[in-house]
């Protein structure tokens, strides 16, 4: 897993935030946000556009920390977000 090119805005934040990333034009990906233990919690399949900014809102999640996932070609990006309530 990198951590690279996935910034999250903003870090702490009641279960609406945005997502920034690459996603090349044309290449298929999917984000998607998976808790502590591995369950889903978001899921949404793209197609590349260059820049993306993708608004998430998760409004029955828990406090605590989330994992952002980002797949694309066979790498897998990830960032850590923080929910609080």
């Amino acid at each position: 897993a990198v951590e690279t090119g996935l910034r999250v805005v903003p870090n702490r934040n009641d279960g609406q935030f945005e997502v920034d990333f690459t996603l090349e034009a044309g290449k298929d990906g999917i984000l998607s946000v998976v808790d502590m233990i591995g369950v889903s919690w978001y899921e949404k399949k793209l197609k590349g556009q260059g820049q993306h900014k993708e608004k998430v809102g998760l409004p029955n999640a828990a406090a605590g920390v989330y994992i952002i996932q980002l797949r694309k070609d066979n790498q897998l990006e990830t960032k850590k977000v923080i929910i609080i309530r």
